[in-house]
């Protein structure tokens, strides 16, 4: 539920209601990878940069492979460079 409101904010680009959100999903269950997902994705419009790099590595961790995880941490990577 959480997660799916994070969404619905980021889709407003109500980044600060979809950090929150994000983060609760997150603490519920700290395996579901949608909710690091969108806490990286709230960060990264929050202009948290490094919040949303640290976001991505530990959805990285659930899934090293996942490719739209993998596409926001090289975007985050080109801005921080």
């Amino acid at each position: 539920l959480w997660a799916n409101r994070a969404a619905a904010h980021l889709e407003l680009k109500n980044f600060e209601a979809a950090y929150k959100d994000a983060r609760m999903s997150k603490s519920l269950d700290k395996a579901y990878l949608k909710a690091h997902y969108r806490l990286a994705q709230a960060l990264y419009g929050l202009g948290s940069l490094f919040g949303a790099k640290n976001a991505c590595i530990d959805a990285l961790e659930i899934s090293p492979t996942d490719p739209t995880i993998l596409a926001l941490f090289a975007d985050i990577n080109k801005k921080l460079a």
